[in-house]
């Protein structure tokens, strides 16, 4: 059976036929795409333009009756939108009821998901774990030989150098798995810049010890000077203080005392004193020497204190006797 477009059931159909084919329609056929095209909606709206035309706004009465003429319009509407809204709600609710259903089933059928697959995401979980595990050595090996540290520390840095090299020497392999290549060059890497680098540390350090050596020596050398020119200047002052006293004490007037001659100082080793006036004793008597030969002996053994032989103090101490010396008298 053919169904008749109720736009088309009249030749000439009123304003009013079209508003109420349109307000008895099931709510299905009304809200159905296409039920109601757009061409037969612009052919109500000239229907219901052509028909408003008739009324005199200019009056109260044509006012008042373009009021009531609209008034089925308004009612279509607010009809429409009413059935639409409990439509809608109806499928809202309907929606609303499938998707609280749908969030259980989920969860139930989600969870018996998780459970068939829990062995194999444990699995691939620790895999990655390990992967991620081995990939961090890796990168800690190639930092062997990046470390800063040791820039800051090249001293000391010496052992910390050696330590690395020894940790990556004694490294074991056999744990890295398919990361044993990575690893291998990773550890190659490092110990080549790590053994450079402490061939040039101990060099450095044995230049630091060098020079620290020569540095000690230096002191050494500065200080041995010091303490010899401090020596030679104390024994320099000691001799003159020896030879003046020696001046002083040994004094001897040419006048009354004869001098020795150079035979009777050359006789002997012992001690000799200048003999006041002719006697049995030797001009050199010893050891019961009178206050003279005491002054004697004394002043040649401070001449043998300033580095002279007894003979060269003996002739010394003649020649100031016999007075050529200048300027350099004994007084006894």
């Amino acid at each position: 059976m053919t169904e008749v477009n109720p736009f088309e059931a009249e030749d000439q159909p009123s304003p009013g036929t079209a508003l109420s084919l349109i307000d008895d329609m099931a709510d299905n056929k009304l809200f159905s795409p296409g039920s109601i095209t757009d061409a037969q909606l612009a052919t109500m709206r000239s229907d219901w333009l052509a028909e408003a035309k008739k009324y005199d706004i200019s009056t109260d009465k044509g006012r008042t009756e373009l009021k009531r003429f609209a008034r089925p319009l308004q009612k279509l509407r607010t009809s429409i939108e009413a059935r639409a809204k409990e439509l809608t709600g109806a499928t809202k609710r309907k929606i609303a009821a499938i998707d609280t259903e749908k969030r259980r089933l989920v969860l139930v059928v989600g969870g018996i998901e998780d459970e068939v697959l829990s062995p194999l995401t444990q699995r691939e979980q620790e895999e990655e774990t390990r992967k991620t595990r081995l990939a961090g050595i890796v990168t800690n090996l190639v930092a062997k030989g990046q470390d800063p540290y040791f820039a800051r520390t090249p001293g000391d840095g010496i052992a910390l150098v050696e330590a690395a090299i020894a940790e990556l020497e004694a490294f074991d392999l056999s744990t890295m798995q398919e990361y044993r290549v990575s690893a291998e060059s990773a550890i190659a890497a490092s110990l080549r810049v790590l053994k450079q680098e402490l061939e040039r540390r101990k060099a450095a350090e044995m230049m630091r010890e060098e020079l620290d050596r020569l540095r000690a020596a230096d002191a050494k050398r500065q200080d041995d000077e010091r303490v010899a020119a401090a020596a030679k200047k104390l024994a320099d002052e000691q001799v003159q203080a020896a030879v003046e006293k020696a001046r002083e004490e040994t004094r001897i007037e040419l006048t009354t005392s004869p001098a020795p001659t150079m035979e009777e100082i050359a006789d002997g080793p012992q001690p000799f004193v200048y003999k006041e006036a002719p006697a049995s004793t030797s001009v050199f008597q010893h050891p019961r020497e009178t206050h003279n030969q005491a002054y004697n002996r004394e002043a040649v053994e401070a001449l043998m204190g300033c580095a002279l032989t007894r003979h060269e103090a003996m002739s010394v101490l003649t020649a100031i006797v016999e007075g050529r010396i200048p300027h350099v008298t004994i007084t006894y």
